[in-house]
């Protein structure tokens, strides 16, 4: 691309339409688990998976949402869950960078965790031009 036209793209607005499938590598039993996916630049651009309750160190969602993105923000998605003694605590988090997620993506990635545990969370993101 030339400048000129890497200059025209700036300002293009595109939405990702994420379906968050299932993570694994939890330790422990975690009911109210919600994976909120969001644009890092405008926060409130985002959507939030229904409640599901972990079974076998893992969970299940197979749903999908759309959040509004610009060139060059990155999609942010945080799994939160509660356990017997913690209330809607984070568990994991990932960014996806624009060269990440511009050109769709279908695969696991693993979360960032504060306790340890090695989460990956299986995705694919659908991208159209708004």
């Amino acid at each position: 691309e030339t400048p000129a036209e890497e200059e025209s793209k700036e300002g293009m607005r595109f939405r990702a339409m994420v379906k968050v499938a299932k993570v694994h590598g939890l330790a422990g039993s975690f009911a109210n688990l919600q994976c909120v996916c969001s644009n890092s630049g405008s926060p409130k651009s985002r959507f939030r998976t229904k409640f599901v309750t972990s079974a076998d160190g893992g969970a299940i969602w197979n749903q999908k949402g759309a959040v509004e993105m610009s060139r060059g923000e990155a999609l942010e998605i945080v799994l939160i869950g509660s356990s017997e003694t913690q209330m809607g605590n984070t568990l994991g988090t990932v960014d996806i960078g624009f060269d990440g997620w511009r050109d769709g993506y279908e695969g696991s990635l693993v979360m960032e965790s504060d306790s340890g545990q090695e989460l990956t969370l299986g995705i694919r993101i659908t991208v159209e031009e708004i």
